[in-house]
C-alpha cells in the first residue's frame, strides 16, 4: 500500500502488520476475533492494529469463507466508532438535551434510510462536530449497507477536517471495507480492499486541502474561517447554495440552538432567514450581511473526481462543478421532494390518517393468519398516512408476533421475516411502491397450502425470491433454495431480466453472492428502543432456531451426497490406489485413467485429498455444469498434466468427464469458489 498522504501511524502500522501475516488461525477467527470487542482509544493502539490487520487479511484472502464473521465485525466496528465519537463532542452537544432532541426528531428521520454523499448540502453549513453528531446518529440506526457506506465516508472526512486523525483513519479503514464489499453493486467490478484503502486516503487528503482552497477563494481571514458560525450563516443565507428549503429550515433551527449561548446575533438571524426562505426577498439579509462585513465573502462549491481504474483523485474544473451542483439540486427536488413542512415524517403525507384499529396486532400470528396481516400492511402502504416512527413500531410488532407463533414452517418463516426487512428498507428509502410486488408474492406463497406447488429452483434452504424485472404484464417469480453455506440465510428480493425459471442454479448463485453484500441488517432495526428487552430475547431464540434449521438442511444434503458415494465403491478403491501411488511428489507415477475418479453427470463435485489417511473425502455436490468447445488433443493433455500436478499437492484440480466437452472440478472443502475460478482460468489458457 502506498504511504502517500498517511500522516497518522495507525494505517501504516496496520499495513505493516498485514504484510507480516502469512496465515490465519481458524480457531482465532471463530473463537477469539468473533467475540472480541473493538475499543477505539489511542491507548489501545497495539490491539487495534492487530485486529484490523487480521480483518484486512481475512477480507483479502478468505472473504467468502468468513462472510458472516466479517459482517458481524463490520457492525461491531461501526458501533465502537460511534461510541468513540461520542466522547469527543463539546459541551454544546453533550450538555444540550434540547439540541439532541431537536436533531433526533427532525434531521435524523429526514435522512434516515436515504442518505447519500452528494445530496446532503444543507448539513455542510453546520459546525463540524454537529455534522459528526448527525452522521453518527444516522449510522447508529442505519440498517442498509449502502447507506452505511455513504455515512462512513462523511464521518471519515469530517473527523479529518476536525483534526481527529486517529478516529479519522479508523473511519477510512471502515469506509474502505464497505466500498470494497459493495464495489460490484456500485461499479460492476470488484475493488480489492487495498485499492479501496488507497483511494480513500487520497480522497480524504485531497478534499481536506480543497476545503482550505474554498475558504481562501471566499477571501475569509484565518480568524473568520475558524469561526464556523460565520461560515454557516453565509452558506445558509444564499438560496443558490441550498438544495432543499425544508432541510435548510431544519438545519437553521439546529444551527441557532447550537450557537445561541455564544452568539446573540443568531436570534436576529433566524427569523430573517425564515422570512427570506418564504418570500425569496433578500433585502433584509443583504443588509445584515453588509453590516457584518461579509458582503465580499463568496462561498464556491468545488468537487473531487475519483478515477476508478487508476486509483487517482482529481479536482473537478469549475464548469463541471457548477453543472454537478445544478444536477444535485434537481435530483433532490425530484427524489426528496419539497413537501410541506414536516411531511417528511410521514408515509403518504397527503392520504387519510391510518386508524389505531388498523395497527392492532395480536401477540402471535400463525402462518395461516399471516395473509391477513401482510395484506393489511400493503393496504397501509398504499392508502394511509402513517408516521415513519409508527411504521417502525408496526413492522417490529408484526415480525415479532409472526416469530412468536410455533405454527410456521421455518423455511417459509425465513422468507417472510427476511422480506419484511426488505420492505423496511424500501419504505425508509421513500419507495413504498416498490414493496407492492414483494407483498403480493408473500401473499401468494402463504396462500399456497402445498409448499411443493410454490415455484422454486434448487434444493436446500430458501435464500431469495427471484422476480422477473421486464415489460411483461405477468412477472414470474421463484423461491431460490440453496445449500451453499457462503450465501446469507436470506439475501432478499432479487430482480432478473428474464424468466427466472430459465436461469441455471449456478447463474443465480453467482448473482446472489454479489447481491447479498447489499443487505438490510435486522440487528440495526432491532435497536429501536420500542423493542423491549424481553421481545429482543424471544427474537434472538427464534433467530437461533432458524439458523439451526438451515444448518440441518445443509447437513441433510451433505449426508445424502455421502450416501450416493457409497454406490461407487469400486471407483473409490481405484482412486485410493492412485492417491497411494501419488502421495509423494518424488514418485513420478502418471495418472493415465481419469475415469477412475468419481463424478456424477452434470455436477461439479467438491472434496479434498486426505493424505494422512490416504483417501478422497467428499464434501457435497454443486448442481452446475460447465460446457465449452471440444478441445484439441494437445490442450487436453495440458489439462491432464495440470490435474495431475494438482493431485500431488491436494490443491483444487480438474478432471475429465465422460464427454469430450465437459470437465468436473474438485477443491478443498473451504475453497468451493476457487474451483470456479481455477476452471475458468484453465479453460482460457488452453483454448
Amino acid at each position: 500500500m502506498s504511504k502517500e498522504g498517511l500522516e497518522n501511524s495507525i494505517l501504516i502500522s496496520v499495513n505493516k502488520a498485514f504484510d507480516s501475516l502469512t496465515t490465519m488461525d481458524e480457531d482465532y477467527l471463530k473463537k477469539n476475533l468473533y467475540y472480541k470487542e473493538f475499543k477505539f482509544q489511542e491507548d489501545n493502539f497495539a490491539e487495534i492494529v492487530d485486529m484490523l490487520a487480521k480483518i484486512q487479511y481475512t477480507i483479502t484472502f478468505n472473504e467468502k469463507e468468513y462472510s458472516q464473521l466479517l459482517d458481524k465485525k463490520l457492525l461491531d466496528a461501526q458501533e465502537s466508532l460511534i461510541k468513540a465519537c461520542n466522547d469527543i463532542y463539546s459541551e454544546r452537544i453533550k450538555l444540550n438535551p434540547k439540541l439532541q432532541q431537536l436533531v433526533q426528531s427532525t434531521i435524523i428521520p429526514y435522512y434516515h434510510g436515504r442518505f447519500e454523499i452528494g445530496f446532503s448540502r444543507e448539513i455542510s453549513f453546520l459546525p463540524l462536530e454537529l455534522r459528526l453528531y448527525i452522521y453518527t446518529s444516522l449510522l447508529s440506526i442505519e440498517a442498509s449497507t449502502i447507506r452505511q457506506m455513504h455515512l462512513i465516508d462523511r464521518i471519515a472526512l469530517t473527523l479529518h477536517k476536525a483534526g481527529e486523525s486517529f478516529l479519522g483513519d479508523i473511519s477510512i479503514f471502515i469506509s474502505s471495507w464497505l466500498k470494497s464489499k459493495l464495489s460490484e453493486q456500485i461499479s460492476r467490478q470488484k475493488l480489492s480492499f487495498s485499492s479501496s484503502l488507497q483511494r480513500e486516503i487520497k480522497s480524504i487528503n485531497k478534499t481536506s486541502k480543497l476545503r482550505q482552497r474554498i475558504l481562501t477563494d471566499a477571501q475569509m481571514t484565518p480568524e473568520i474561517a475558524g469561526q464556523e458560525f460565520w461560515y454557516g450563516f453565509k452558506g445558509l443565507s444564499n438560496l443558490s447554495n441550498i438544495h432543499n428549503i425544508e432541510v435548510a429550515k431544519i438545519c437553521l433551527d439546529i444551527f441557532t440552538l447550537y450557537f445561541e449561548g455564544s452568539f446573540s446575533l443568531v436570534k436576529e438571524i433566524q427569523p430573517l432567514l425564515i422570512e427570506y426562505y418564504k418570500t425569496r426577498n433578500s433585502s433584509k439579509i443583504d443588509k445584515l450581511i453588509k453590516k457584518e462585513g461579509l458582503d465580499e465573502v463568496t462561498i464556491v462549491r468545488r468537487y473531487t473526481n475519483e478515477v476508478y481504474n487508476s486509483n487517482t483523485v482529481e479536482e473537478m474544473g469549475m464548469d463541471y462543478s457548477q453543472q454537478l451542483d445544478e444536477y444535485q439540486k434537481l435530483y433532490v427536488q425530484k427524489v426528496h421532494k419539497n413537501y410541506k413542512e414536516y411531511s417528511y415524517l410521514y408515509i403518504n403525507p397527503s392520504m387519510p390518517k391510518v386508524s389505531s384499529n388498523t395497527l392492532k396486532i395480536p401477540q402471535s400470528i400463525s402462518q395461516v393468519e399471516a395473509v391477513m396481516y401482510i395484506e393489511n400492511l400493503e393496504h397501509i402502504l398504499r392508502f394511509k398516512r402513517i408516521p415513519l416512527s409508527t411504521f417502525n413500531e408496526y413492522i417490529l410488532n408484526l415480525s415479532t408476533s409472526i416469530m412468536n407463533s410455533k405454527d410456521w414452517d421455518l423455511g417459509t418463516l425465513n422468507i417472510v421475516i427476511g422480506s419484511l426487512a426488505n420492505i423496511y428498507g424500501m419504505v425508509w428509502f421513500r419507495n413504498s411502491q416498490d414493496t407492492y410486488p414483494l407483498l403480493s408474492i408473500l401473499v401468494n406463497i402463504l396462500r399456497t397450502k402445498n409448499k411443493d406447488e410454490i415455484p422454486a429452483i434448487g434444493t436446500g434452504w430458501p435464500v431469495s425470491i427471484i422476480l422477473e424485472d421486464s415489460a411483461n404484464t405477468t412477472k414470474k417469480f421463484v423461491v431460490f433454495k440453496s445449500k451453499n453455506q457462503y450465501i446469507n440465510s436470506f439475501v432478499g428480493l432479487t430482480y432478473v431480466t428474464k424468466d427466472p425459471l430459465s436461469l441455471s442454479e449456478g447463474i443465480i448463485e453467482e448473482i446472489l453472492m454479489t447481491e447479498q453484500n447489499q443487505q438490510i441488517y435486522w440487528e440495526r432495526i432491532e435497536k429501536n428502543p420500542y423493542l423491549t428487552k424481553s421481545k429482543k430475547q424471544k427474537r434472538h431464540k427464534i433467530w437461533a432456531k432458524m439458523r439451526k434449521a438451515r444448518n440441518e438442511e445443509i447437513s441433510k444434503n451433505y449426508i445424502n451426497n455421502q450416501t450416493q458415494t457409497k454406490k461407487i465403491t469400486s471407483e473409490n478403491n481405484k482412486l485410493q490406489q492412485n492417491i497411494n501411488n501419488h502421495n509423494s511428489i518424488d514418485q513420478k507415477v502418471e495418472v493415465k485413467d481419469f475415469s477412475s475418479l468419481p463424478y456424477f453427470d452434470g455436477f461439479i463435485f467438491e472434496g479434498y485429498i486426505d493424505k494422512k489417511n490416504k483417501q478422497f473425502i467428499w464434501r457435497y455436490f454443486i448442481n452446475h455444469k460447465i460446457d465449452f468447445n471440444p478441445m484439441s488433443h494437445n490442450n487436453l493433455n495440458n489439462l491432464i498434466k495440470y490435474a495431475r500436478e494438482c493431485l500431488y499437492t491436494g490443491n483444487p484440480f480438474m478432471v475429465k468427464g465422460d464427454k469430450p466437452n465437459e470437465l468436473w472440478a474438485a477443491s478443498h472443502p473451504m475453497q468451493i469458489e476457487s474451483a470456479y475460478g481455477e476452471l475458468s482460468q484453465i479453460i482460457e489458457q488452453i483454448k
